[in-house]
């Protein structure tokens, strides 16, 4: 058991305790100001011992440590075919419902997304899961129903 020294602002988890806690942050991209921040973030906690890990979608940097992107799911042909179709037309449909909208407008971003990240093995055991900048990334929807 710990000392009183190691407990106190962590509800009387121990720092070896707390050190176990497997950490993952999301984000869309490793390039960018969101990227650098939860990069820095991510490196910070690996620095402090911590188990931190980042999945991202599209990776830019691949020396970095603990930095995974999103593998296409392995299939048939035809699934990548279907996949690929999928995307298409969810990306027509929210153009679609932009309408009239123009280019000038803040970005915007749909909190739909054609990736389940509730079944990838990084989310599913990890305690802590750090959202960042995850659109286009994140299925809001299926992802914080699990």
């Amino acid at each position: 058991m710990a000392d009183s020294s190691q407990r106190g602002a962590n509800n009387g988890k121990s720092v070896n305790a707390l050190h176990a806690m497997k950490i993952l942050h999301l984000n869309t991209s490793d390039a960018g100001g969101a990227a650098r921040a939860s990069i820095r973030l991510h490196e910070g906690l690996i620095q402090s011992g911590m188990d931190s890990q980042m999945l991202v979608l599209y990776q830019y940097q691949p020396d970095k440590a603990k930095i995974y992107k999103l593998q296409p799911p392995s299939g048939s042909l035809t699934q990548k075919i279907r996949d690929s179709l999928a995307a298409r037309w969810d990306n027509r449909q929210k153009k679609q419902k932009l309408g009239h909208k123009t280019q000038n407008y803040e970005v915007f971003s749909f909190p739909t997304s054609i990736y389940d990240l509730s079944r990838h093995p990084l989310v599913q055991t990890a305690d802590i899961v750090h959202l960042h900048w995850i659109a286009g990334f994140v299925d809001y929807p299926s992802f914080l129903e699990n």
